[in-house]
């Protein structure tokens, strides 16, 4: 069985290649703009080859009102 590599930029992933790093920053940009830009750079300063986001609607995962008072659930500080 053969296994292909792939191109990611200037990157080729694959059997024999440099390990590709993938910094997981997650939804920790708390829909910031200028947080994710900071997380890309400090993915970058740790020598990582992408980020990888999540994006989530809060209103389709937590009820009314938590939204409305984060502090009052049991996961009050995730």
């Amino acid at each position: 069985m053969s296994i292909k590599t792939l191109r990611v930029g200037e990157r080729e992933i694959g059997p024999g290649k440099p390990t590709f790093i993938i910094a997981e920053a997650g939804i920790n940009h708390n829909g910031s703009l200028r947080r994710a830009k900071a997380l890309i750079d400090a993915a970058k300063n740790a020598a990582a080859d992408a980020v990888k986001f999540q994006k989530r609607n809060l209103a389709e995962v937590y009820q009314k009102k938590i939204l409305a008072n984060p502090n009052s659930g049991e996961q009050k500080y995730q």
